[in-house]
This record gives structure tokens, C-alpha cells and sequence, in this order.
């Protein structure tokens, strides 16, 4: 793992992390709540991880997928190496940690121009 996913990593192990449900412990968020599912659910890591209607797509794409049932499991993604290369992506993808944001896929290269010959 690199600097930021190792720092992304221990945040979401030990619970201190930018969610809506510690920012507000630490008193740097006026609600717990997820402001994608109109303040009805706390936005804590299990509800950014598997519930949250904004990231389900997401969720299914990079992690349900690829890991079947294993992917419901927090012990299973934070700690089995096999599932942090799809936990990564799953974060990557959602934005909601832009310090990973260089980490997404490469931008395909494209096509080479075709030129009419006279």
C-alpha cells in the first residue's frame, strides 16, 4: 500500500474518519447524518460502505461483484488483501476521499486520428 491508502485504511479500522457520524462527534459537522439520504440514516462507515442509496452502484460494481458475498463483510475489506485492491476502487470511485482521486484508473488512450488520404 502507498502513503494515502495506508492512511485511508487506518482511518476507516479505527473509526477516524471525514464522515458525517465522527465529524459530528468531533464537533466539526452540525449533523451525523448523510445528506444523501435526507438526514434519515447516520453516516457512518458501514452506511458509506453498504448502504447508502449514492453509492450503491458503486458498491456492487467494484466490490459485490468481485467478491460475492465476502463484500458485506467490514472485517473482510478492511483486513484481507485480496479485498482492498476492490476496496480502493469501490473509495476511489465514490469521491467521497478526493486524496485518492489520483489513484483511479489511467485515462485509456485514444484512438488514432484517422486521416483521409487526397
Amino acid at each position: 500500500l502507498n502513503h494515502k491508502q495506508s492512511a485511508i485504511l487506518m482511518q476507516f479500522r479505527t473509526g477516524h474518519i471525514p464522515l458525517n457520524q465522527y465529524l459530528f462527534h468531533i464537533k466539526h459537522s452540525e449533523m451525523p447524518a448523510c445528506p444523501h439520504c435526507w438526514e434519515l440514516a447516520v453516516k457512518t462507515i458501514r452506511h458509506f460502505l453498504f448502504e447508502c442509496p449514492q453509492y450503491q452502484y458503486k458498491h456492487q460494481t467494484h466490490v459485490v461483484y468481485k467478491l460475492h458475498c465476502k463484500a458485506e463483510s467490514l472485517q473482510v475489506l478492511l483486513s484481507r488483501s485480496y479485498a482492498l485492491k476492490f476496496f480502493f476502487r469501490y473509495i476511489c470511485m465514490s469521491w467521497q476521499f478526493k486524496t485518492l482521486a489520483p489513484l483511479s484508473h489511467p485515462t485509456p488512450a485514444l484512438p488514432p486520428t484517422h486521416t483521409p488520404l487526397p
